[in-house]
């Protein structure tokens, strides 16, 4: 009796941990559409995720891991996670891009509606003005842009949070994206067309998973 129980034991733990090992947890930080923590899916980043696991990684189970953005840049620095949808800010060169999608979303900000087109031919022709953007651990890439250009940014956890402060008048633009305002002014429970997407854009970037290198035989080795 104690040899089946002792077995029955060790088959539990045994498939526990298979299961543990199949499950690779993801990070991200909740900014809908595109990775979304209240959504059951996740979002559409992490469908097209699993839709490309499904064929890459078959023996692997795709977890989403929501963080704030400060946390994420943190976590990532220190070595955690095989898989990210927060780029890495430092040593990039220790991370892999692979595109999910063909699709290009353009970065860019978000101002209350007027007649003329929201546009510049220079950042710094915003000199002076607020604006709301996602809090990082460090001055990235999209930080210092601003900060060179001359515009004082305000930290906000979520994309949501900006379109509030901007709706309410504490900052001049919010940070967006070129699907902001279509899929999130509900959201925050403002009028989309009350506000303004610019046309020029702060960058481009494509649909994809940052890997890190180190772990690629092992995710991508089937079993």
């Amino acid at each position: 009796m104690k040899i089946k129980i002792l077995s029955c034991l060790f088959f539990i733990v045994f498939n526990c941990r298979s299961v543990m090992a199949d499950t690779i947890n993801v990070l991200s930080m909740d900014y809908p559409p595109f990775t979304a923590e209240a959504d059951a899916e996740n979002g559409p980043l992490f469908s097209l995720l699993r839709e490309y696991a499904s064929e890459h990684m078959p023996s692997k189970r795709i977890k989403a891991v929501f963080v704030p953005p400060a946390r994420a840049s943190r976590l990532l620095s220190m070595g955690h996670y095989c898989l990210s949808f927060y780029p890495p800010q430092a040593k990039p060169e220790e991370f892999e891009f692979i595109e999910l999608s063909d699709e290009k979303v353009r970065l860019g900000l978000v101002r209350k509606s007027q007649p003329d087109s929201f546009s510049w031919q220079d950042l710094t022709e915003l000199s002076g003005k607020s604006v709301a953007i996602l809090r990082p651990d460090q001055a990235g890439k999209l930080l210092k842009m601003l900060q060179s250009a001359g515009l004082e940014a305000f930290y906000v956890e979520s994309i949501v949070q900006g379109l509030k402060m901007l709706d309410r008048n504490r900052v001049d633009y919010a940070f967006g994206d070129n699907t902001t305002l279509l899929r999130l002014s509900e959201a925050a429970g403002i009028e989309k067309d009350l506000f303004q997407f610019s046309e020029t854009s702060l960058l481009e970037t494509m649909v994809g998973i940052n890997v890190r290198k180190s772990c690629k035989e092992s995710l991508f080795t089937a079993g």
